[in-house]
This record gives structure tokens, sequence and C-alpha cells, in this order.
């Protein structure tokens, strides 16, 4: 209910109405009167002279008991009327500060609490006699400065009539939280009414939605240029195929105390180079071929601790601390030696005057609390790697871009700029998440997640025999450029199989239906022009039933599903490839048993 101050004004503090105040007035003065005529009567001799000899008269006694009995009757209604009012206000009162936490007040316009709700001590902590009489500053403060001791409010009152702002409320203990104050202006009273009401769920839903969009922007971002990396790989891949395939056959073709023999070496070692950055690009765009596989954490870090000694120098401190209970997680075990390798090397450079690096693993639930304010993560039972280095650590600023492609702060040529984004995209490819937490001059805590997998789905991996090399099948190799389509001719021919090339599909489609021959394998690019190389071998099939197939390609493994083609049904060799696993894949696919050879 509404608590008010006492005022002599009885505009500015009045509980009657108006007219209930002049009802009032006119009975208390027809009262006196009426006691004045009482009095004269029973003993004011002068007057009761002229009153006796006409007081048994039925005229006059009618007057007097009249008056007493209308003066009885409006007292009674008035105060009736004025209960009934009163405990009307009270329940409407009640229920409002049952149903809603809100603060409402009265305030004058020098900004003084005349009547206030009593949700004020839920809210702010002070009993309500506390704050009436008192500046609304005890509540709350304003983030404006006003002059002339106005209301923070009354410029736009003024004009509009109607008001909503914020400001800092102030709790009794001194604890300050967000508030909207709803001001309307009381045209007749003088002041102003404020709906005081506490918005901090609302700022944390705000901040927690903002912080979301920043993390889905981040996300999209890095998706963007994944997908720009993954592409630039693709198409080197195409031109490292051809370099590493011919160059090697032009080294062998070369005796070793031939002059361009040590040329011809260097240039092999630089396309090597140069494949290891397409890996790298196209692990930061999640398209490198990772084998996901049950794998110990523990072990895995235990098996890179020589490496990551030799690694950093003597003046950093490593510390490795594994938890027994970490679990089992599925990852690949290549691309956590390589996040491992990267995020040491990244806190060597970042303590140059020597520190610690701390590695540690351990088990973590992640519940939906936690998922509801980190974007794509979803709730289990994960595995967690600690990677915290005592360096200079890093602002907000170099936060926000140190997972993405080429962002480096080393000086010129000491960083590629991958480290990091290749650490995110393997960490992303194997289904996990990656967080960090730096500060200027208090070091860099990375956190990485990987998913622990139960018991039963933990399934061993068998590894074949490497087949032989050579052959005198006839194979079909339907390749679109030219280079990687002459290497390949080039190796399988010297290798004895007799070797037919088609530029394009069309091309392979005129064989078939000319039934030059029988065909014992099929070797295709998964992307022709045209139609894809599953659609090719499809039709082929209807000349060649029984023919094999063998496919050649520069994308990831979910591009290659698009066009038709299964990695976990078909064989599948990603480029850039040497010639002895491209020999051995080959001879592979033609010794699987049960399978005929071509149709003729």
């Amino acid at each position: 209910m509404l608590i008010q101050k006492r005022h002599r004004d009885s505009i500015r503090a009045a509980t009657w109405s108006t007219r209930e105040w002049r009802i009032l007035a006119l009975s208390l003065i027809t009262s006196f009167m009426a006691a004045l005529i009482g009095v004269a009567i029973n003993f004011n001799h002068s007057v009761a002279l002229f009153f006796r000899p006409h007081a048994d008269q039925p005229l006059v006694q009618f007057l007097v008991n009249f008056l007493v009995v209308w003066l009885v009757v409006l007292l009674l209604a008035s105060y009736f009327r004025w209960r009934k009012a009163a405990i009307k206000n009270e329940e409407l009162e009640d229920i409002v500060d049952s149903i809603s936490p809100d603060v409402m007040i009265v305030v004058d316009s020098q900004r003084n609490i005349l009547m206030t709700s009593a949700s004020v001590l839920r809210m702010f902590g002070h009993d309500p006699d506390e704050v009436l009489g008192r500046k609304t500053e005890l509540l709350y403060c304003d983030r404006r400065s006003f002059s002339n001791d106005r209301h923070e409010i009354y410029d736009a009152l003024e004009k509009e009539g109607f008001h909503i702002g914020l400001a800092k409320g102030i709790r009794k203990d001194g604890r300050t939280f967000p508030l909207e104050i709803i001001s309307g202006i009381l045209k007749v009273h003088g002041g102003s009414v404020l709906l005081l009401r506490d918005i901090t769920e609302r700022k944390h839903a705000e901040e927690l939605l903002l912080s979301r969009e920043v993390q889905l922007r981040q996300s999209q971002k890095m998706e963007a240029l994944g997908l720009l990396a993954g592409g630039v790989a693709h198409d080197f891949n195409n031109l490292l195929t051809s370099i590493l395939g011919f160059g090697t056959l032009a080294l062998e073709s070369l005796p070793a105390e031939h002059p361009a023999h040590a040329d011809m070496k260097e240039v092999l070692h630089s396309a090597e180079r140069a494949t290891k950055l397409t890996t790298q690009l196209l692990a930061v765009g999640r398209k490198q071929k990772l084998e996901m596989t049950p794998l110990n954490l523990n072990a895995v870090v235990e098996g890179m601790v020589l490496l990551l000694k030799r690694t950093l120098r003597e003046d950093i401190i490593l510390d490795v601390q594994l938890d027994p209970q970490t679990g089992i997680v599925e990852a690949d075990s290549g691309g956590v030696e390589q996040v491992l390798l990267n995020l040491a090397v990244n806190a060597r450079d970042a303590m140059p005057q020597g520190g610690s690096l701390l590695i540690q693993t351990r088990p973590i639930t992640l519940d939906d609390h936690y998922c509801q304010t980190h974007v794509a993560v979803e709730p289990g039972t994960y595995g967690m790697l600690v990677v915290r280095d005592s360096g200079i650590g890093m602002s907000q600023e170099v936060k926000d871009h140190i997972f993405e492609p080429f962002f480096t702060t080393k000086g010129m040529g000491k960083g590629t700029g991958l480290g990091l984004s290749l650490v995110y995209g393997i960490v992303r490819q194997c289904g996990g998440y990656v967080e960090v937490d730096s500060h200027p001059g208090s070091g860099t805590e990375f956190r990485i997640f990987f998913r622990t997998m139960k018991k039963e789905d933990m399934n061993s991996v068998s590894v074949g025999a490497v087949p032989s090399r050579n052959g005198t099948e006839r194979i079909l190799i339907v390749e679109d450029d030219n280079a990687v389509r002459g290497f390949l001719v080039r190796i399988l021919s010297g290798l004895g199989y007799q070797v037919i090339e088609a530029q394009s599909p069309g091309e392979a489609l005129q064989y078939g239906r000319d039934r030059q021959g029988g065909i014992d394998l099929i070797l295709a690019d998964v992307v022709l022009p045209g139609m894809s190389g599953s659609e090719l071998v499809n039709r082929m099939h209807e000349f060649f039933p029984a023919v094999r197939v063998l496919y050649v390609t520069g994308f990831d493994s979910a591009q290659v599903i698009q066009h038709g083609v299964d990695p976990a049904r078909d064989v599948v060799v990603m480029k850039p490839f040497t010639q002895e696993f491209l020999a051995s894949k080959v001879r592979q696919v033609l010794d699987v048993e049960g399978v005929s050879g071509g149709a003729s």
C-alpha cells in the first residue's frame, strides 16, 4: 500500500478528495451552530426568555430535532464513505504490491518523496518511513547532473507528460543495480509519480545475448576464412601433385653426379614444404582429412613431453599435470600433437625472458548453463587439455583475431600466422571446442575440450599390408587437369599397366560405347566438367559392369560426399600424393578378391 508523509498542505498530501473535505467542513460548521443553539436554549437566560415561550411549539421542536438528526446522519455517511474508499484503496494497493516487484513513489518538484509503496523495503532495503521526506538521491543516482535543484525528469515531463529513463539504483547496504524509471506528471497535485523497476536480470540477458552475437559473428567469420583457405589449398593440391610427381620422375632419371640432381632435390624439398602449408590451410578450413579414433589424451601428452622440452628454451619450466580420470576422447592423434606443439611454440615466443608452461588434463562436464553462454557447444562430458603460460599476455583486441588465418603479432619473417588458426581448425574438426583467457602481463591460458567416448564406442583400427606395385591390367584415367593426368599416365605406364586417358567424361563414355576393349579399373577425379566422377562410373557400369573404381580428389570429405562418393565405401586418394602411394592404392583395388576383371 502507499504510505504517505503528513503535510499541512492539504493539496500536496490529501488522502480525501476535495469534495469530501468540503462535506466535512460543512458538517463541522453545522454541528457548531447546532451546539450554540442548544446552549442558548438551555443556559442563556436572555435567549431562553425568548425561546421558552415558544419551546413547546411543534415547529420549533421539529426544527431542532431535524437539525440534530441531519447532523448525525451527515457525519455517519461521510465516515462510512471515507472508510469504504480507504478500504478499497488499501485492497488495490495490496494487490499491486503483491503482483508487482516495482516501487511506486510520489515526489514534488524539489525531489522530496511524499509517498511510497511498501515494496521499497524489498527492492532497496529501506523501511518506508525512512524514505518519506528524503530526496530521491537516497534511492537512485541519475547519470546526468541538473542545476537549480530540479527533478531529473522534469524537462521531459513538461514537454511530453511521460518519460522512461535509466538510472543506477542504490540499496541500503551501498550496492548498486540498474534501474528503469517510468515517470508521469501529476498536473493537479504539482508533482510526479515514478515507477522504479529493477532491470538487473534484463541487463544480464542483454549482455548474454550480445556475447552470443559476438561469438556467432566470430564463428561465421572463421567459417568464411576457413572456406577461403580450403579453396586455395584445393587449387594448390592439383599443382603440387604434378610438381611432386614429375619432379620425382626427373630426379630418378638423373644420376647422383649430375649437376641438376641437387637442384631437383631442393625443388622437391620446397614442394614438400608447400604440401605441409596446404595441409595447414585445409586444417584451418576444417577440410583436412583426420582419422578420428579413441585416444588416450594423457598418453598423447606424455609422448610429446620430450619433443616439447626440445622446443622450449632452458629458461622455461615445463610442468605436466595429468589426471588419470580424463578418460578416452575421440580425436585425431596427429592433430592433437600438432595442437600441443603449436601452443607450446606460441607460449615460448610469449615468454622472451623465460617463465613457466603448464600442460594439464582433467575431465569436465559442460552443463546447459555453460552451453547457453557459448555458441555451438553441446552439453556432455569432455576431456579438457589446458595449456597455460606466464608470458606477456594479450589484449582483448588481439584475442578477437588470434584464430584468424595469417594474423600474427610477431615481427616480419617470424611467423606465418597459421599456428593458432591451425589449432582452431583441428579442434573444431575433431568436434571439440577451444577457449582462451588472457590479459596483458598475466599470461595466457588455452582450454581445449574433446568429447569423451563410451567404452562400447571404442573400436580398434586394423591396418592392411602394402600390396605390390607393378601390374599389366588396363586402366582408364579420367582427369581434366592436363598436368595431373600426364603424371598419372606416366606413373602407371611405367609400372606396366595399359593406360587409356580421357580428358572429359564424354571421351570416357565414347570409349565405352565403342567397346574397344575391356577395362579393369577406372581412375577418375571426383569433380569433372559436365558430371561428377560417381555419375560417370554409374554410366560406365552399363558397358563394364564389373569394373573396379579408384577416385582421386583435392576436396575434403564433406564435398566428396556431396558429389556422390562415400569415403567409407569407396577408395579415395587425396591430392597431392606420391607415386609410391598411388601405385600401392591401384594395386590394392585391383587385388580385391571376389571381383572379376573388366568386361570386354
